[in-house]
């Protein structure tokens, strides 16, 4: 995250096509790498949390920093997309002659369709925190499905596809013409309380270079995926949003553990993290699917038998027991793999 000093902000054009990460994700499980290789695009990492896009130019960044999250307006952590999209919204129905809404996940849409990706970075610690959007002018953020490495998902996702603002009118747009009032937008609603400033592409979307393998465990969550890994570091991250203390502490509370930690002990330990800070953590509805899924990546020998299979376990609403996670991930298995789960 950018280090704020006052309020900032800024907004960007997005100079070449690019894949960007969210905060939490593994590239090696978000990207379809093998697919990637024949393709010259970087792969870059924001500060938000949430799931890989897709953007290039006709893409605008936007990106507003605050030494605290009540700096602009009053809130906690879990509303800084609610607040701070406000301008954005009055902005996008301006150019767009149609309203804009966001309707509290990590879109913003325009006759239902979305056009814009919102989401949010936070540290407890500090205070910091960003709010973060790409806006698809004419060329959309959403990643494409031949460019997602996860499995297919079974909750169900945005019905409709995203787009561009360009594609829902009949009005010639530019970048310039949007990025203008966007600026606009934020310029009037807060004034001098929030400073322009011009963060290099580098700056705010550096290069991920992430070697990581892929989770070992996935839990499908409303937000996307959660993941997790017992080898080589204990790891959670995923497709959610939280304050980036909150993600390191459980990482650091899990590679403290026994191995086979038991499941009260560490539904337990989220739950007095979680109590301990004003930590934000959104796209998860239940937190135990955080439970499963260290459980899974790092449980009984039953279940690390299972995760000798080629695949990895897809652990969708399941891993309460072994004997569960055994038959989600053979029956997985045998689709990939015909006559090799035994």
């Amino acid at each position: 995250m950018v280090d704020p000093q006052a309020a900032q902000y800024g907004v960007f054009s997005v100079p070449q096509a690019a894949f960007v990460l969210g905060a939490f994700q593994r590239a090696a499980s978000a990207l379809n790498l093998p697919r990637l290789a024949d393709l010259p695009l970087p792969v870059r990492r924001r500060a938000s949390g949430g799931p890989a896009l897709r953007v290039g130019p006709g893409t605008l960044h936007v990106l507003v920093t605050l030494p605290t999250v009540a700096t602009l307006t009053p809130g906690d952590a879990p509303r800084l997309v609610n607040r701070h999209v406000r301008p954005l919204l009055r902005a996008l129905t301006r150019v767009g002659h149609k309203p804009a809404h966001f309707l509290g996940r990590d879109w913003v849409s325009i006759d239902r369709v979305p056009v814009a990706w919102v989401g949010f970075a936070h540290h407890a610690g500090s205070g910091h925190a960003a709010f973060e959007a790409f806006v698809a002018v004419t060329h959309s953020v959403a990643l494409p499905s031949v460019d997602d490495g996860y499995p297919a998902r079974s909750l169900l996702e945005h019905p409709k596809t995203p787009t561009t603002l360009q594609a829902l009118t009949s009005q010639p747009l530019s970048v310039e013409l949007v990025a203008d009032a966007i600026r606009a937008a934020y310029e009037k609603e807060y004034g001098d309380h929030l400073q322009e400033q011009t963060w290099s592409w580098e700056t705010r979307l550096p290069l991920a270079h992430d070697e990581r393998p892929p989770w070992s465990t996935l839990v499908e969550e409303a937000i996307g995926y959660i993941g997790a890994s017992a080898a080589p570091a204990r790891e959670i991250g995923g497709d959610f949003f939280a304050s980036s203390d909150l993600v390191s502490a459980i990482n650091a509370w899990w590679s403290s553990q026994p191995e086979n930690v038991d499941h009260a002990t560490l539904e337990n330990a989220l739950f007095e993290m979680l109590r301990a800070k004003p930590y934000a953590l959104e796209g998860i509805r239940n937190l135990q699917s955080l439970v499963r899924a260290i459980r899974c990546a790092g449980g009984s020998e039953l279940e690390k038998h299972i995760r000798t299979i080629d695949c990895f376990c897809v652990c969708v609403g399941g891993c309460l027991t072994a004997g569960k996670v055994r038959a989600k991930c053979v029956s997985l298995h045998r689709k990939i793999a015909p006559g090799r789960s035994k």
